[in-house]
């Protein structure tokens, strides 16, 4: 997902209507400052902004609480679009897994049922992958939630009602 220059690091957290850098809790130090480079690097940016916004410049001027319990996956702002479902092997991976839940909960399978906030319609993928990973056990896999096995090959796993 992103570079190993932030592997190993993990950070506090502070609250989301406060604008400020997460630190490094091994040193008590932001990072940011070091690393302020890549906050225009399209690949750190979602990143970024979520960890060192006040050294990227990217607080708002006003701050408002996020209150709705929903569950929904953080979109590239660069795209518009969500990276999580191409980035769904890294959801258990011990270096991304706070990470991941943050920014993907709904494909990591982190929602709780009363949270989770439908799009449009469910997704029901078909990956030109699919033969491969069926052949690989991924439909009757338990390490993939139901929610992943649906977007990638939700029709050829049959978890698409009234498709196969």
């Amino acid at each position: 997902m992103y570079s190993s220059i932030f592997i190993g690091l993990t950070f506090v957290y502070h609250a989301a209507s406060v604008c400020v850098d997460l630190t490094n809790p091994s040193t008590g130090v932001s990072d940011c400052p070091s690393r302020a480079y890549l906050c225009s690097n399209s690949l750190y940016y979602t990143l970024m902004t979520t960890q060192c916004p006040a050294t990227c410049g990217r607080c708002s001027t006003t701050t408002s609480t996020n209150t709705s319990t929903s569950c929904v996956d953080l979109t590239n702002p660069s795209t518009g679009v969500s990276d999580c479902t191409s980035r769904a092997y890294l959801c258990n991976n011990s270096v991304y897994y706070t990470l991941m839940t943050q920014q993907c909960p709904r494909t990591c399978g982190r929602c709780t049922t009363s949270t989770i906030t439908s799009t449009s319609t469910t997704t029901c993928g078909a990956s030109s992958s699919c033969s491969l990973w069926i052949a690989n056990g991924f439909c009757t896999s338990t390490f993939y939630t139901t929610a992943q096995k649906m977007q990638y090959c939700g029709i050829a796993c049959g978890l698409c009602t009234g498709k196969k």
